[in-house]
């Protein structure tokens, strides 16, 4: 079995935090929504009424944190001589010789967490990579490099 020249894993933190900052404002937007109608009704909020809906929304981030980390604990690409493979949550393989050019995109969440995704010409990514300029040099470089020829 060939080994890989250099592999590196998916930033789990570039998956929590937006993930978990997304659930936090749905909920309290679910919270809010209840004590509107409350307020509608001319009811009072009940003190049970609030600690069960805390309680449920603690559970649901703290179940999608567990989840999200399962599915994505096995992430990993491995960087061979003529293609790129992914093994986890989404497995595939990527035929440098079949990519023109790359290019890196970040968002604010990148930015903050100094991690992004390369896209490369053939449609395909590589996304949530912590130093993806240095990443998307090598990637460079091995579409550059002229084909091994194995013997």
């Amino acid at each position: 079995m060939e080994t890989p020249n250099y592999s590196i894993k998916p930033s789990l933190a570039r998956i929590f935090i937006p993930r978990t900052i997304n659930l936090i404002i749905l909920a309290a937007l679910f919270y809010l929504g209840i004590r509107i109608n409350f307020i509608v009704f001319n009811k009072n909020f009940p003190s049970m009424i609030n600690t069960i809906t805390l309680a449920a929304i603690t559970t649901l981030i703290i179940a999608d944190i567990l989840i999200t980390n399962i599915k994505n604990k096995d992430s990993k690409i491995y960087f061979f001589n003529d293609r790129i493979e992914t093994r986890g949550k989404q497995p595939g393989t990527i035929n440098l010789a079949r990519i023109s050019n790359t290019e890196v995109k970040k968002n604010i969440y990148d930015k903050m967490l100094k991690t992004g995704n390369i896209t490369l010409s053939n449609g395909q990514s590589i996304e949530n990579i912590r130093y993806p300029e240095r990443v998307n040099q090598y990637i460079t470089q091995l579409i550059r490099r002229p084909p091994q020829i194995k013997i």
